[in-house]
């Protein structure tokens, strides 16, 4: 009985033995480690948070200007008979609507640059940015005068123009999203507006 009663105690000291050694150098059950992967054909450039508010700020800016604005004062001078004493003067309606653009070219790069400086929007490849802006100020300013000498902005053409501004500025919303993450239908619709590649240039020359 004395010889098992000692085996107990000394199965029980080794036992406490290995429990404080286990604890002062514990060894992990299991090793965790951690992985980020995108999803498949899922190849983005980087694009800071600085970049992204200006892609919304500029395309917004351009589309509220181009599609808002350069209208309104078509229209405003059409109402006002402006276009119609033209004829009696050397000015021609085309003379008019151009310096009409040329302000509103004007005014869109005062604001894109003030913008450009308040989110950091000169960075990565410049010359690719300015070509971008350009394009796409023509692009919207084109259209804003189509939409002021055919159609009317006191009847129907604001609801039109509220519109237009959200379409032409919606591809800004998804900038940071690469396209095969998105729903098939949003992709679709997507590379259906014009300024999505807009969009697209900004994202890797802003990277």
């Amino acid at each position: 009985n004395s010889e098992a009663r000692s085996s107990a105690v000394a199965k029980a000291q080794r036992l406490l033995v290995e429990t404080i050694a286990a604890l002062r150098d514990p060894s992990p059950a299991a090793a965790i480690s951690w992985t980020e992967r995108q999803p498949e054909n899922a190849h983005s450039a980087p694009f800071s948070l600085e970049g992204y508010l200006f892609t919304i700020m500029a395309l917004l800016s351009i589309a509220i200007v181009g599609t808002s604005l350069l209208p309104q004062l078509i229209n405003e001078e059409q109402e006002q008979g402006v276009f119609q004493a033209l004829v009696a003067t050397p000015v021609t309606l085309i003379d008019s609507v151009f310096g009409k653009l040329i302000a509103a070219t004007l005014l869109t790069w005062l604001v894109v640059g003030i913008i450009s400086l308040v989110h950091n929007g000169w960075q990565g490849n410049r010359s690719l940015t300015a070509v971008a802006l350009l394009l796409c100020s023509l692009f919207v300013l084109g259209m804003g005068t189509l939409i002021g000498l055919s159609v009317n902005l006191k009847n129907r053409g604001k609801g039109v123009v509220s519109v237009l501004v959200l379409l032409l500025s919606m591809p800004s919303w998804f900038a940071t999203a690469p396209l095969s993450t998105l729903p098939d239908a949003t992709a679709f619709i997507l590379r259906l507006i014009p300024t999505h590649y807009f969009v697209m240039t900004l994202k890797y020359s802003l990277s």
